[in-house]
């Protein structure tokens, strides 16, 4: 009976390491796409920038708009966006 119990505590220690293991995996899976998508935005802020210094304002928006798919509420992307509707 012991013994049962024994390899029972053992499995279960086991089974909750590799639980532990994969909660940790996934985490840091989550913070590189956090980390990509934030680049991302980053990248496209600065072309929809580049757009607008050269005054093609329908690109800079359907660049803006790009922005705003990957990150809602990006406050920069809508102040830029304020300022195209303001310049036409």
């Amino acid at each position: 009976v012991q013994a049962r119990r024994q390899q029972r505590e053992r499995e279960l220690a086991e089974s909750e390491a590799r639980e532990r293991k994969a909660q940790g995996e996934a985490e840091l899976e989550q913070a590189r796409y956090r980390q990509e998508r934030k680049s991302q935005v980053e990248q496209l802020l600065r072309k929809a920038l580049d757009q607008l210094s050269v005054r093609r304002f329908d690109a800079a928006q359907a660049t803006l708009a790009e922005v705003l798919d990957k990150d809602p509420g990006n406050d920069e992307a809508l102040k830029l966006l304020s300022l195209i509707h303001i310049s036409e």
